[in-house]
């Protein structure tokens, strides 16, 4: 009995060193994999920004980061990048999100005119309903049996559940879907994303209208 006490005994300090290398090792290919995709990830994330920034605002010079902590009311972080043109702002380009999606966070890119107008919005990425909420965020042009044959038109696709807030301001009230009292329209069976991107809009601009003479103030040279 001692010996297959002593036996069993070795064997777990066995496995349990043999569980200890090989969680290091993948601990270290981990690592190594993150640090060998990092570059090329941050790479691939600024060339998509950069090309969503031409969508929203086809003609600048520059884009500025504005540094600074800004939030929305709901405490979600936002990115100020200001846009210059022939040295002068022409508009402001806000990152920011909202967790109040159908099936959590929604990404949001907006362009806001210097008097905190709504320009364009658009979404960045989300994990809603296909059909539903997705088509809620969807920027893209539609195939149907009258253009198939078309090129695709240059420029930002048209949605019209996202269109409905450009030219709305801080000034605008009731920042919710019909459905609930607002002025905006909703998506039957998507109505969690549009109530969550009518939010989201309206936090923008008013998180524009509070910190405006902040990011107005540094207009670069």
């Amino acid at each position: 009995m001692k010996k297959n006490s002593l036996r069993n005994t070795e064997n777990i300090w066995v496995l349990g060193a043999f569980l200890c290398v090989t969680g290091l090792i993948s601990a270290l290919l981990l690592s190594a994999v993150n640090e060998v995709t990092k570059k090329p990830i941050a790479a691939a994330r600024e060339k998509a920004f950069a090309k969503n920034l031409k969508l929203l605002v086809p003609d600048f010079d520059k884009a500025v980061p504005v540094q600074g902590d800004f939030k929305l009311e709901t405490g979600e972080a936002a990115e100020f990048y200001r846009i210059e043109k022939d040295g002068k702002i022409c508009a402001f380009v806000v990152k920011t999100s909202t967790k109040q999606g159908y099936a959590g966070k929604i990404e949001m890119l907006a362009a806001l005119t210097p008097e905190g107008k709504i320009l364009q919005l658009m979404v960045t990425d989300h994990k809603e309903t296909p059909g539903l909420g997705a088509e809620v965020c969807a920027r893209k042009f539609q195939k149907t049996i009258y253009n198939f044959t078309a090129p695709v038109p240059a420029g930002l696709p048209p949605n019209p559940l996202l269109d409905q807030y450009n030219g709305k301001g801080a000034e605008t009230e009731n920042w919710s879907v019909r459905k609930d009292g607002g002025i905006f329209d909703y998506r039957t069976g998507a109505t969690v994303t549009s109530r969550a991107l009518a939010s989201l809009a309206g936090g923008i601009v008013r998180c524009y209208a509070a910190n405006r003479e902040k990011l107005c103030a540094e207009e670069t040279k």
